[in-house]
């Protein structure tokens, strides 16, 4: 698990104490025309993020930054109101690029531009996705605390609750099968690479992509109780 983290400097900090609070946020997503359906998402998220949150302090004593968690989750997907497709991971470096554009904190905007593929996004990846946002980086996984936050809470939502039933993925069980999360992970990519590059994506071929988001399954479903996922 990584440490929480802190705003790169004085700026940041100024740009964090003038966080706006979440129903402007949630605002800020309907004045870009995120649909409905992941403006729900993005709220259920928010909520699991903060559970996440107070149980790592509970059961480990470590502060995350609560402010950055709930605006970095509400806003980990407002790319999509770009990209207008699910199956577009691109949308993580979108809505990041949004985010410091408006001039919200650089960690809300990491917080979007981490999330993707579980944390697994890669320089290859984009570069064979032909993402939109230059520079690309050699890595996006998460690197602080907070994103890790974001990251886990939207992979359980996902995994849980929406990929089964809009998706037909099969259902995932993390406290009784933690390996099923690179099956289910994989379902996301195989479908990806089949939609952007009309290519048969196999399990050996995503395993690299699959292995941040098992790692943060598996280290972060202590935290993630059945009754906190809504």
């Amino acid at each position: 698990m990584r440490k929480p983290g802190k705003p790169l400097n004085r700026i940041e900090s100024i740009r964090e104490f003038l966080l706006p609070p979440r129903e402007k946020i949630i605002g800020i997503l309907k004045l870009l025309n995120l649909n409905e359906k992941k403006i729900k998402h993005s709220i259920a998220v928010a909520d699991l993020s903060l559970k996440i949150a107070d149980e790592i302090k509970r059961v480990d004593g470590i502060e995350a930054d609560r402010k950055i968690v709930e605006a970095g989750a509400l806003l980990h997907d407002v790319g999509l109101a770009m990209t207008f497709d699910d199956l577009s991971p691109e949308h993580s470096v979108i809505g990041a690029d949004i985010i410091r554009k408006v001039g919200l904190p650089e960690r809300v905007a990491k917080c979007a531009e981490a999330h993707e593929m579980a944390g697994g996004l890669s320089r290859k990846v984009a570069e064979e996705l032909k993402f939109p946002v230059y520079p690309l980086k050699d890595d996006y996984s998460p690197s602080t605390l907070e994103e890790e936050i974001v990251t886990a809470a939207d992979l359980f939502q996902y995994l849980l609750i929406e990929a089964p039933e809009e998706f037909g993925y099969k259902k995932y069980d993390p406290w009784e099968d933690p390996e099923g999360c690179k099956e289910a992970l994989f379902s996301y990519c195989r479908d990806v690479y089949k939609k952007k590059l009309n290519k048969e994506l196999t399990m050996n071929e995503a395993a690299p992509m699959l292995e941040k988001g098992y790692e943060i399954c598996r280290e972060f479903v202590k935290y993630v109780k059945p009754n906190l996922v809504e």
